[in-house]
């Protein structure tokens, strides 16, 4: 069975990045390996700091909460549209860790946002990770703007 991989970040975008990646399942009648990479950081970002203190949430715990948060909401999506897929949990530098999981499932396509959570919105370019994802992938990488 073809398999593609999207990776969310929980930005607003990533909405179009699942969007995008149902359109092109259905097409290709395919199994999508929905992705969430947690940051290694030693810190909570200073935004989300509140929320963790309120919550009473250990940087681990947050970040739990905060995976499963983001694939339950966007598995729920998937799962609306009757496609099979799986929720996958990774922590690391994002662009090693899509490569990564891509290579060792086999996967035929990736689907990333142009940009993600540090993006500036003036500036309309190739963030990061989704630049080292298709300079480095060997297989087919959409780029969801």
């Amino acid at each position: 069975m073809n398999q593609i991989l999207v990776t969310v970040d929980g930005s607003k975008h990533s909405e179009n990045v699942v969007d995008e990646a149902i359109t092109v399942a259905k097409y290709m009648g395919a199994k999508l390996l929905l992705l969430y990479v947690c940051p290694d950081f030693l810190t909570v970002p200073e935004e989300f700091a509140e929320y963790a203190k309120d919550e009473d949430l250990g940087l681990a715990d947050y970040y739990s909460v905060a995976s499963n948060n983001i694939l339950s909401k966007f598995g729920s999506r998937i799962k609306e549209e009757g496609i099979e897929f799986e929720a996958i949990q990774e922590v690391g530098r994002a662009s090693d860790k899509i490569l990564d999981v891509a290579k060792t499932r086999s996967v035929n396509m990736i689907v990333v946002g142009m940009h993600g959570l540090h993006a500036v919105d003036r500036f309309r370019s190739l963030g990061s990770t989704a630049r080292r994802v298709v300079e480095q992938s060997p297989i087919p990488v959409i780029v969801v703007p």
